[in-house]
């Protein structure tokens, strides 16, 4: 990828806070984020909200080297079971949309969860899922590098 997009603790925090901010009028029993890049975004979210409950879940869309794209996500963690009533599922990235539909499939089968509210920082517009609530629109090609990767991709 050459049109890479780096941001900073900073700009992720202040774009947690504008997410946090939107949701607040909403009631979540918890919040869960998608490991690994949603851990992050998660916390600071749940915390602007004052919920206590935050779980996560472990999702693999890619090869173990993080650029090749599996053909079929892997459930490697899940936190289903635990969960009841409302629920925020938050990703950094809604990327081609695979791991929130996969995630939503999965959450679907526990009959205890009542409402679950997807979140992501960005959003590619060629997503095959667009989040309820997101921050940035992605267009074109551009790769987004946040604080918390190694710039592996060159």
């Amino acid at each position: 990828m050459s049109n890479k997009k780096y941001y900073d603790y900073s700009q992720v925090h202040g774009f947690c806070e504008t997410l946090a901010t939107r949701l607040k009028g909403t009631n979540f029993d918890s919040v869960v984020g998608v490991s690994r890049g949603g851990l992050i975004p998660a916390t600071i979210i749940a915390e602007h909200m004052n919920i206590r409950e935050l779980r996560t879940v472990g999702v693999r869309s890619y090869q173990l080297n993080g650029l090749t794209k599996r053909s079929k996500s892997v459930l490697y963690q899940s936190c289903s079971p635990y969960l009841t009533g409302s629920v925020l599922l938050i990703d950094d990235i809604s990327d081609t949309g695979e791991t929130f539909k996969f995630l939503l499939d999965h959450f679907s089968k526990n009959k205890q969860i009542t409402k679950i509210i997807t979140c992501s920082l960005f959003v590619r517009r060629s997503s095959g899922f667009i989040p309820d609530y997101y921050h940035t629109d992605i267009i074109g090609n551009e790769w987004v590098v946040f604080p918390w990767e190694p710039d592996l991709v060159s």
